[in-house]
Parts: C-alpha cells; structure tokens; sequence
C-alpha cells in the first residue's frame, strides 16, 4: 500500500510541475506591500495591494503573488470582496490566508521605495504572515505555555489554509492557535518558510496535515506546540521533507517535532534539536512508517520515553545514516522507544543518550507483549553501555555493529569507535561542534557488512561516498581517507620542565607534526595533506597515496652534503598512484630520488637550492609535471624527464620553459610567483600585484585541472586583471594561493 501511494504521488506531483510550467509563462505578477502609499491594482510595486488579502481575491491559476517586507494579518483587508462574496471583519479568528490551487507565493522581498525593489532576501526582508490580530502578542518563556497565554486568546485559528497544488516560498509563519498552516487534501510545496511560535489545543501547531501530501524544503520550526506534533501533525499523509529543521518544538502527548499518524513521509537531511514530549521529543510514529535518510537527533527529551523517537503499534520506520547524540528520556529509550514496533536502522550513530533503561534503544511493549523486530545493520551504539533494553521479547537482528557492552551477532564488534571529537569543545555531547567522523585508526572502518549493497547514488551523512575502499564502514560516515600535517603540533613543555606529547591521530583537530608519521598509518587510497611547515625527508614505503601540501608553503628539507642526503624517496616499486604535489623541495643533497622502476606522479613541485633536483635510478620512470627547477648547483634531473615545467638553461621536452621564475621572495622562503595581475602576499595578508608577471604563470600542463585556482580575487570583483586559464608551475599551482595573470597576459 505504502508504495502504491507513493507512486500516485509522485505521478501526481509531476502533472503538477508540467501544469505549472505551462502555465506560469501565462500568468501575471501581482504586487503587495503593506508600505505602499495608496491602494492600487498590484500591478507593480508602485501600485502595490496593501493587503494580501486583496490580491488573494483576484489571483488566478498560474498567477505568482510577490509580497514585500512587512507584516501582514489574515483579518486585514481594505476594500474589495472577499473570496466567496462576503467581507473579512477586523478580528475575524477564522479569517484565514487561502493558498489558491495553482498559485505561487513569495515574500521576502525588499518593496516598494527601495532602491531595488525586486531585490529578494527572506532573512533581510522578512515576510511575516501573523496569526496575532491584535498586535499584542507577549513572549513565552516556553513553547508549551502558548495555548494559555492570554494574549493569544483573541489571535487567528489557523494563519494559512492550503488546499490542492500552491506554493508558498519564503514567509515567516506565526501566531496560529489551532496550526499555523492547515493543509487539507493537498499537494502544496513548502520552500524556505519559517513556522515560529504557533500552537493547537489538538494537533500540529507549525502544520496540520490532513490526507495530504506536501513537499517542504529548507523550512524551520521553531517553538511551536501543541498536543499531539509540536512542529507537524501527518494524519494519513506522505509529505516528503528535505533539509528541515525542527528546533526547541514541544507536545504535550507525543511527538514534539512531528507526530505521524497512519502515515509515511519521507525526511531528508532534517535535523530535530531540543524538542521535547512526554513521548517521542523528536518524533512519534503511531501505525506509520517514515523513511528518514541523513537526518540527525540531537539533545532532544522524551519526559517519559522515546528521548529522540518513540514508535508504537506496528510502526515500521526505515532510518539510514542517521545519528542520535544527546537525547535522553526519564524512564526508557534515550533514542529510540519501541512499542510493538519494527524499526530498521542501517549505518545509524548513537552516541551520548542517555536513560534508565536502554540508553539508546527500547524495547517495551504493553504488559510485555507483542514485541516487534528490530534491525541493525553497519551501526554504532556507544552510549556508556546499557545499550539496548529488550523487556517485552523483541527480535534483534544485529550484525555488523559496534554495540558497548557487547551484541551477539555476525561481525559485531565491542571496541571504541574512535570518534573524531564525539563531545566537541564544549565536551557535551548532543551539541553542533560534535564530531561523529571516524578517526584513521577506528576499528569501525572497513568493518560493516563486506556484502552491503549500495542503493544508487547513496552517500553518508557528509554527502560522501558511502564505499571508499571496497567495504563500507559502521556508523553514519563514511572513513574519507584523509590524514592530515601540521608540524605546529609539536611537543610542548610546561612549567614543571615535564613533556607532554600533544594529541595526534591524523585528524584535522590532531594532525600528526611530522609526515612520516602519517605515511606510517596511511593505506593505499590514502591522501595526506600537509599544512605549512618544514619537514624532515620522507619515503612513501611503496604505498599508493597522495601526499600534498594545502594552505601555504609546505617544505621538505633533505641535509645538504652527498646526494644520499634526499629528501623524499621513491625507492620500492612506487607507480602512478603514488602523487607527491605542492611542495617547495630545498636545501637537500638530493631533492626526490628514485630506484627499482619507481613510476610516480610528482607535480606542482618548486625545487630550489639543492645540490641536484631529481633522480631516477633502476628503470625509474616518474611522470614529472608543471615543476620548477632553480638554483640547484649539480644540476635538475638525471635519466628523467619533465614537461610543462621551468627549468635553468635549455630544457628539452613539450611546454617547458626556461628563465628566472620571478619569486616573490626566495631569500626569505617566499615562493609565490610575482604578477602585475593578483597575488598573495604572505606578508600583508591580502591580495597585491607587482610590477613584473613570472612567465610560469598560466604555463601549465592544459590538461591538468585548474583545481582550487582563483578565477577572482575580493579586491578585483570585475576581474579586470584576468583570469587564470591554465594551471600555473610550481608549488602554488592548482592552489587557492595561485598568482593570478594580468588581463592581457598572452604566453610567450
């Protein structure tokens, strides 16, 4: 039945799209602003409506009504029928602004009297539709107290109403006490609106979903409340929502962000924080079955259980790359509750729940009966033990997971997860600066299920690609195999004169201080980023990775004296997909030596005052690219050969050139290339242009990316001086520090 229904649906919403396309190029623009200077037609901003309501009575299908900033209240029209024949009374709790089929409304535009009217910002130009009839709504300390603050007696019942295929894009929603939108057998979409502060003695106090199946994007729900769904109400619905978020929303019942009834709506990268309810605080599933892909639960309370979610009488949620942290519930089921319920969880994170009873899943069914059947698959629950409470004999299918305290299953595993920073800064779990990334060392990478089978452009959380290196990883993320460098992570000394070693884990938070290290940890498919630095001589050890230096001048140094004194060494078999890139190489015996048929791929390399720059011994063979050779007293490249690279004298081989580079300051360790286009300078901080242009600017491989290469820079908005076409030589090349070409540059 659920997907028979969703096949309507979707075949429906589609006809709508195909309508809409046809019909929009047909219809008229109306205009409203509740600054305008006089009532007109709303044909433009100059005879803008000053009500709403005005041009609600004239749209047609296909009509698009634009509504400036300001605030503006169902009850207030100033002339004119209203829809159905009769006129809207001041203070008319069932007056209602009527979403027509077929028409698209959007606020947050700048309006009349402005410079640019049409100019449309919906956070600058807030566009409020507000229930509050009277202009005398008081503030709450608690979303729960809205219904009995008295102010709010005499405030609109429902602020919107929708019915059939409209859009409402861009408004700000407020003030309702029986919802702040009412959508009754409709497929209305829903874009970038803001439902704040509204309530229902019943259900839903944001939406009211009755038999319907809207689409929201990018919306948020803040502070609303209600009996049953604080945020939303579905009663035999399938509304899909993308990039959502539910925030601070309360029930007294159940489901303070959303409660669903008999329904099945589909979420996508939603995010419910700090909702509560005495059952299920993000969300309750009553007989329905939502699909949750990429959504996060964060600190949000069950007052008796479900801290996150609660699920009861036969409700079978699909939830994939999710992650719970912080929830909590005061008697069972920190994450999830489960009554005579069958979830199914695949590469799901819970981490810092916390309750009683199952810290992050329970299972308790009425009188201890009618358990349901829970799936885990690829998952993590970490949670201090006390993971899973099973009181009314419930199945669990568990495998593949990483259970505190332990799970019986195939390939479950009981070790630390290893999370990047699972509390954050602010060492509280359940907070925005938690990092629930795999650390390089996690025993949860590579270790869920080696027969997983990817859905079609699945991806985790980060949007990531799910399988890296042949087997998908437990837990919400997917390992991206990234080390990184920072040699200021260093030893440092304390005022006892004792030594402590400073974390380091390869994370981007705690870098390794040296790359050894990290090519130590790496793996085939492994990249290594280096930060700005000087490091000692490293050897890739024969591994297929990426080693590349970001954000600056990152340096290898060698030991000047005899040519065995190098810097990096490709000495055991290494092959293309071993990549060195974006360094400056000095000051060594030998820059990058090569033996037994080393073949790897070195690039955007600046090697400078060294004894010799490349070697290549034993059938060595490096594909050598896009370099720049300078001032190495015994010579640039033995048995090798480059191209697209600048090298003293006269260099044989496709693109390269010849000459001085231009430094911006070698003598001080400045490699950047001088422009009379844009260049970084390290010393100011800023983007400045010289007077001279380095002839290794733009005269890259072509077919190498640009990558990260700037195509303007903020002092140059119009870029009157150019834009970078090729990549440029050296170690800045495909960097965001590349110098930029002036406007009339042209390669000699």
């Amino acid at each position: 039945m659920p997907d028979k229904a969703n096949h309507i649906r979707r075949l429906l919403f589609a006809l709508f799209l195909l309508v809409t396309s046809c019909t929009a190029a047909t219809g008229k623009i109306i205009y409203v602003d509740d600054d305008a200077i006089a009532e007109f037609d709303g044909s433009s901003w100059a005879f803008a409506y000053l009500s709403l309501q005005e041009a609600i009575a004239e749209v047609l299908p296909g009509d698009e009504i634009r509504v400036a900033k300001g605030i503006y209240r169902p009850d207030r029209q100033t002339s004119g029928p209203w829809r159905g024949g009769g006129k809207i009374a001041s203070g008319d709790r069932n007056a209602t602004f009527e979403l027509i089929n077929g028409v698209t409304f959007k606020g947050g535009y700048a309006g009349y009297g402005k410079p640019e009217p049409n100019a449309r910002n919906i956070n600058l130009y807030e566009t409020i539709l507000s229930g509050d009839l009277d202009a005398n709504d008081v503030y709450v300390n608690s979303p729960g107290d809205l219904l009995n603050e008295p102010s709010r007696e005499d405030n609109s019942y429902y602020v919107v109403t929708g019915r059939g295929n409209p859009v409402l894009d861009g408004f700000t929603i407020t003030g309702g006490t029986s919802a702040g939108l009412f959508n009754e057998y409709g497929t209305v979409r829903i874009i970038n609106c803001t439902f704040r502060e509204n309530s229902a003695g019943t259900r839903g106090g944001g939406i009211y979903n009755y038999r319907s199946n809207p689409s929201l994007a990018n919306c948020t729900f803040t502070q609303n409340s209600a009996k049953d769904g604080g945020g939303i109400y579905n009663y035999q619905s399938y509304p899909d929502l993308t990039e959502c978020t539910f925030i601070e929303n309360s029930a007294e019942n159940g489901g303070g962000g959303i409660y669903n009834d008999e329904s099945y709506p589909s979420l996508a990268n939603c995010t419910f924080n700090a909702n509560s309810a005495h059952y299920g605080g993000g969300m309750y599933n009553n007989n329905s079955s939502p699909t949750l892909t990429k959504c996060t639960f964060r600190w949000n309370l069950g007052h008796n259980y479900g801290g996150a979610m609660y699920n009861t009488d036969e409700s079978n949620p699909t939830l994939n790359n999710c992650t719970f942290t912080g929830n909590s519930a005061y008697d069972y089921g920190g994450g999830l509750s489960n009554n005579n319920s069958s979830p199914a969880l695949t590469n799901c994170t819970f981490t810092g729940n916390s309750a009683p009873n199952g810290n992050a899943l329970a299972c308790n069914s009425r009188q201890q009966r009618n358990g349901g059947t829970i799936s885990l698959i690829n998952c993590i629950l970490w949670d201090g033990g006390n993971e899973i409470w099973n009181n009314d004999r419930s199945i669990f299918i568990v495998s593949y997971s990483n259970i505190q305290g332990g799970w019986p299953g195939e390939g479950n595993i009981d070790a630390e997860p290893l999370f990047v920073d699972p509390q954050g800064s602010d060492n509280i779990p359940g907070t925005e600066d938690d990092d629930l990334r795999l650390a390089p060392a996690s025993p949860c990478v590579d270790s869920g299920d080696p027969n997983y089978v990817l859905a079609p452009n699945e991806t985790d959380l980060d949007g990531n690609r799910r399988i890296v290196r042949g087997r998908i990883d437990m837990g919400a993320y997917e390992f991206q195999p990234i080390i990184y460098v920072d040699d200021d992570n260093r030893l440092e000394t304390e005022q006892s004169s004792r030594t402590i070693e400073p974390l380091q884990d390869g994370t981007e938070l705690h870098p390794f201080n040296d790359i050894y290290k990290a090519i130590d940890v790496a793996e085939d498919g492994y990249t290594v980023l280096v930060k700005p630095g000087m490091y000692s001589k490293i050897d890739f050890k024969g591994k297929a990775i990426t080693i590349a230096g970001i954000e600056g001048t990152a340096v290898i140094k060698g030991q000047l004296g005899g040519r065995s004194q190098h810097a990096v060494a490709f000495h055991t078999g290494e092959g293309p997909g071993s990549v060195l890139k974006n360094f400056v190489i000095r000051d060594s015996g030998m820059a990058i030596s090569l033996n037994y048929g080393s073949r790897p791929t070195i690039c955007n390399i600046t090697i400078v005052d060294n004894n010799f720059g490349i070697a290549a011994y034993e059938n060595s063979n490096p594909n050598i690219s896009n370099c720049i050779f300078w001032n190495n007293t015994d010579g640039d490249l033995f048995q090798c050969q480059t191209h697209y690279s600048c090298i003293e004298g006269e260099p044989p081989g496709q693109g390269n050139i010849s000459g001085d580079p231009l430094f911006v300051d070698a003598a001080n360790g400045d490699y950047r290339l001088k422009s009379q286009g844009w260049r970084w300078s390290t010393k100011e901080e800023s983007w400045v242009y010289d007077h001279i242009t380095s002839r290794c600017i733009d005269a890259g491989d072509p077919d190498s990316p640009l990558a990260d290469e700037p195509m303007s820079v903020p002092r140059d908005p119009d870029n009157i001086y150019g834009v970078n076409q090729r990549i440029n030589m050296g170690a800045f090349g495909g960097t965001a520090q590349a110098s930029m070409p002036p406007s009339d540059w042209v390669l000699p």
